[in-house]
């Protein structure tokens, strides 16, 4: 069994064109998120969502800013509308919070908007000394999200780069 699923991995792996999203990424999240065991966002849904992204906006969601949001906006998709609408990153619309019908539609959403709004015109760093959007529109309205997410963000990172 592992070996087929080292192979159907290895070869999905293989036969994409993303050169920088490659099997380190998943590992990475698998790797973050084992610190997490209640997580209802697996390395499937960041590692997936990553790449769709990359293939459309040539843009990497870093892992471990996606896996940080995700626990300050809702514990890793446990509490709130992370739960009851399968929204992990709290995105809104004009009608309130969205609902998905799978946790992995929301990750996805999430990782199509930071590639779009965000990381097209600001690097991670940026975004962590200041968190706003290409047009210049805070990300959060609390003045206490900025710091809370790079608390959460550096943790990760140290996780991450053990």
């Amino acid at each position: 069994m592992k070996k087929t699923l080292f192979f159907l991995f290895t070869t999905i792996v293989v036969n994409t064109s993303f050169s920088q999203i490659d099997s380190t990424y998943y590992l990475k999240c698998v790797k973050i998120l084992k610190k997490y065991p209640k997580s209802r966002i697996n390395a499937s849904d960041l590692y997936n969502a990553s790449l769709k992204t990359y293939e459309k906006h040539n843009i990497v969601v870093p892992a471990e800013l996606a896996i940080a949001q995700a626990i300050v906006e809702t514990s890793l998709g446990n509490s709130g509308v992370g739960k009851s609408r399968n929204n992990p990153y709290s995105i809104n619309s004009r009608k309130g919070y969205k609902r998905y019908k799978r946790i992995s539609d929301g990750v996805l959403e999430y990782y199509d908007m930071m590639a779009r709004n965000y990381l097209r015109c600001r690097s991670t760093e940026q975004l962590l000394q200041n968190f706003k959007n290409c047009k210049g529109g805070k990300y959060a309205t609390s003045n206490k999200y900025l710091p809370y997410l790079r608390e959460i963000y550096y943790e990760i990172k140290k996780i991450s780069d053990s």
